[in-house]
């Protein structure tokens, strides 16, 4: 699918998952409503499908700074597998991917681009 955008944080995020997992396939899709989870609201979730496929669903109605954390916080799921906790593994996974994202902007873009994240302790 082609893109206007030359700096689409999405699809730049989701080629520094392939070039960190390139054998691990995931469809991507927007959704307009999540079932709250323990009663809570949620932004995303990853579905790890009985047939082996991963499916991730991001909430529309989010910013799209909140949009993209979301996306990173997914994509670490499908990085270290179903049923891992929200512990090292999954944040060392969120910095690799910030890294891969930074060092993919910084070899097409130069230092002109950056990401304002928070820690990743919130992702």
């Amino acid at each position: 699918m082609e893109t206007p955008f030359i700096n689409d944080m999405f699809s730049i995020f989701y080629k520094a998952f392939k070039n960190i997992c390139p054998d691990k396939q995931v469809q991507i899709q927007w959704i307009n409503d999540l079932e709250p989870l323990d009663g809570e609201e949620i932004s995303g979730v990853t579905h790890f499908v009985n047939d082996g496929s991963i499916e991730i669903e991001i909430l529309t109605r989010q910013s799209v700074s909140e949009a993209v954390e979301t996306l990173i916080h997914e994509l670490a799921h499908v990085i270290v597998g179903p049923n891992k906790e929200h512990g090292e593994e999954f944040h060392n996974a969120c910095d690799a991917l910030i890294t891969e994202y930074t060092r993919i902007l910084d070899d097409e873009f130069g230092d002109c681009m950056t990401l304002e994240l928070g820690s990743t302790d919130g992702i």
